[in-house]
């Protein structure tokens, strides 16, 4: 009996990519697009606004409180450092838990209102019919 090889791509659609230059710039060490990308956030949530509200001042303290923010969500986005979870997965984790239904039993909080849900996360594409006609007769003499 001939095995069916199938191939395990999550590595490399998880691979990081990085920033080595910015046009003419080049960088002195190559900066993740996911740190670039938390920095442009930050700076367009807290920066933008607020110099918008109060103005620009050339005061060191002013624009280290401008900058500080967007810095260190930068620093804290792009590593897993919520029990091995980003800081976009550690936020919707906890968001969904802060709006789940929940009711107290006995002083504790129970989710008996919800019903259970199973969801399939593996999937096998297979690309050849051969390769198909085998996996059914697999399947057929398995499920008898």
């Amino acid at each position: 009996m001939n095995g069916l090889p199938i191939l395990n791509m999550t590595s490399f659609f998880n691979r990081e990519l990085f920033l080595y230059s910015l046009g003419d710039i080049s960088l002195s060490k190559p900066v993740s697009l996911k740190k670039a990308g938390f920095l442009f956030l930050g700076i367009a949530l807290w920066t933008i606004p607020l110099v918008l509200v109060f103005g620009m001042y050339f005061n060191l303290f002013y624009i280290a409180f401008l900058l500080s923010v967007p810095i260190l969500l930068a620093a804290i986005g792009d590593k897993p450092l919520f029990d091995g979870r980003g800081l976009i997965d550690a936020t919707k984790v906890t968001f969904r838990y802060i709006f789940s239904q929940k009711c107290y039993t006995d002083f504790t909080v129970s989710d008996i209102h919800k019903k259970p849900e199973y969801f399939i996360q593996k999937e096998v594409w297979i690309s050849r019919r051969r390769e198909l006609m085998e996996l059914a007769e697999l399947w057929e003499e398995k499920s008898r």
